[in-house]
C-alpha cells in the first residue's frame, strides 16, 4: 500500500498569451529521502518555487534538526521516513516564502471562546502540555514495533488520502476545529494567490513556477486557479511517498480492512 501525491502542471488563457506554466507540487511531511530527492530535483528546475513556511524567514530549515522534541522529525524518525523540512533544500535564492506570518497568522484564527494560540499549538508539536506529552509517548511506542509503525502507516496512507481540508468532527481537541482549517488552509492560500499576481506582472514573465506546499492546500488552490485566473491543467506526474507492506508487518488481512473501514468512517464525521 503506498501514497502518491501528484504534479500538476497549469497554463493561463490562450488570449493572454501567458507564456508560463505553474505547477502545483503537493507534498506530504512524510516521506522517504528518494521522494524529497526526486521533489529537490523537479524544484531546482523551476524559474520561482513558492513555499509554506508560518513565521519562515529565508534560510535552511535543516536547522530544525537542532534543539528539543518536535513532533514531526520524532515522528518521521519512529517510522524510518524522513521529515519535509529537513530533507528539502529551501535555501535558494529563487524560492519564495509565501505564507502567513505568525502574528498574521493569529489574528485571524477564530477568537469564540473555543479557539487555540499559536503558542498552544506550538507546544502540542514540541510535546509539552496534556496533548503534547500523548504525542511523545506515542512516538516512543511506535519507534518499538514494526507492527506498530506499519498500522501507523497504514493510517496515514488512508487518512491523507481522504483528507479533504477539514479534520473529522470528533478531532475537536476542545476547539472549533472547522473555524481553524479554513484559516491554515484558505487563508494562506489566499497569500499565494497573491504572490503569484505579483510574479505573473514581472517582465519578462517566468518561464515557470512552482507553488511548493502541503498536499492539502492543493484542492483549494486549484478551485482558485481556475476559478480567478481562468487557468487549466495539462499534465500531471505522481510521486510515491512512501509505502508499506502490511503483510511483512504480521498485520492480517482483516486487520488491514478494520484499519481502512475504521479512518474512512472517522473521516466521514463533520
Amino acid at each position: 500500500v503506498a501514497l502518491e501525491v501528484a504534479l500538476r502542471r497549469f497554463v493561463g488563457p490562450r488570449n493572454q498569451q501567458f507564456p508560463t506554466s505553474v505547477w502545483l507540487v503537493g507534498v506530504t511531511h512524510l516521506g522517504t529521502s528518494n521522494y524529497y530527492a526526486r521533489l529537490q530535483r523537479f524544484l531546482d528546475a523551476q524559474e520561482f518555487v513558492l513555499f509554506e513556511g508560518i513565521g519562515a524567514t529565508h534560510r535552511n530549515f535543516r536547522t530544525l534538526e537542532s534543539g528539543g522534541f518536535s513532533l514531526q522529525p520524532a515522528l518521521a524518525r519512529a517510522l524510518h521516513l524522513r521529515f519535509q523540512l529537513t530533507s528539502v533544500d529551501h535555501d535558494r535564492t529563487n524560492w519564495i516564502n509565501s505564507d502567513l506570518g505568525i502574528r498574521d497568522l493569529e489574528r485571524h484564527l477564530p477568537s469564540d471562546g473555543k479557539s487555540v494560540g499559536m503558542d498552544q499549538l506550538m507546544a502540542v508539536f514540541q510535546g509539552e502540555g496534556a496533548f503534547g506529552g500523548v504525542a511523545r509517548l506515542g512516538v516512543t511506542l511506535l519507534g518499538s514495533s514494526a507492527y506498530l509503525q506499519a498500522t501507523a502507516k497504514l493510517m496515514l496512507i488512508e487518512t491523507l488520502d481522504g483528507f479533504d481540508g477539514f479534520l473529522p468532527g470528533g478531532m475537536d481537541f476542545g476547539i472549533d476545529t472547522e473555524k481553524l482549517m479554513k484559516v491554515l488552509i484558505e487563508e494562506r492560500n489566499a497569500v499565494v494567490i497573491r504572490d503569484l499576481r505579483r510574479l505573473l506582472k514581472r517582465n519578462p514573465k517566468p518561464r515557470s513556477i512552482a507553488i511548493f506546499y502541503g498536499a492539502g492546500h492543493m484542492p483549494d488552490l486549484e478551485k482558485r486557479l481556475r476559478q480567478e485566473l481562468g487557468w487549466k491543467s495539462v499534465e500531471e506526474q505522481w510521486l510515491r511517498a512512501f509505502g508499506v507492506d502490511p503483510s511483512r508487518a504480521g498485520l492480517s488481512p482483516a486487520e488491514v480492512t478494520t484499519i481502512r473501514t475504521s479512518v474512512q468512517s472517522e473521516l466521514r464525521r463533520k
